[in-house]
């Protein structure tokens, strides 16, 4: 069977990457191990979705003695039970809230602040300072994404909805300054490639530049757009 999620390393840092959508999302580790064993983790509750939450469950029992075990093994039920099932005893009891991101975007697939909450027992307000460069709110969809996801795409976009929310909203500035940080460089004019006959470029351009360049008037242009 293939493997689902991918491992690879850039700038130092694990990422996983879905072979299926190639979305990419970053492990947040610099060790190889503990990399393998969250990919692993990740594989698993791909394979079997009902021991998605049992897997996460056994990662943080592994990197942090102080979580209990509680019934890790031995349940069977769904995804959606699992997770009304998260109490003060079990998964993230003294967690910290990168441990607890971590498994939410296992577990969820996406940033979901109320999950997050339920495994650490704080509030948003409590938490978030903590997650602060991790996760970031879109002001254009009003959800929560993660710093890779928020952080690539339309990153022009997404600036300007950022920088026209923090005006009245200062909290977005930290959004703008990471959104600055990753814009791409403009062209300069010699990099721009223009073909004759590009969807974008007017026939009346294409008049006068062949005008121009051969040096009469009157020189007639017939363009078919579909056709470039």
């Amino acid at each position: 069977m293939k493997t689902r999620f991918i491992l690879f390393r850039r700038a130092g840092v694990f990422y996983s990457e879905d072979t299926a959508t190639h979305k990419q999302i970053s492990l947040r580790t610099k060790n190889k191990n503990e990399a393998v064993t969250l990919l692993n983790a990740k594989n698993e509750s791909f394979r079997q979705p009902a021991l998605n939450l049992q897997m996460a469950r056994v990662y943080l029992v592994a990197s942090d003695p102080g979580v209990a075990p509680a019934d890790v093994a031995g349940r069977h039920e769904s995804n959606a039970n699992a997770r009304q099932r998260v109490h003060k005893d079990s998964l993230c009891a003294g967690s910290n809230p990168k441990d607890a991101l971590l498994v939410t975007l296992n577990a969820c697939g996406r940033v979901d602040l109320g999950f997050i909450s339920t495994l650490l027992h704080q509030s948003s307000s409590e938490f978030l300072p903590e997650l602060k460069g991790a996760i970031f709110l879109n002001p254009q969809t009003n959800n929560w994404e993660t710093e890779d996801a928020y952080l690539s795409g339309n990153v022009r976009s997404k600036l300007a909805a950022a920088e026209a929310t923090s005006i009245v909203e200062k909290n977005f500035e930290e959004n703008v300054a990471a959104l600055k940080t990753v814009q791409p460089v403009d062209l300069s004019p010699s990099e721009i490639d223009a073909r004759l006959g590009s969807t974008w470029v007017p026939v009346e351009d294409v008049q006068n530049f062949a005008e121009n360049l051969l040096r009469e008037n009157g020189i007639r242009v017939a363009h078919v757009p579909r056709l470039s």
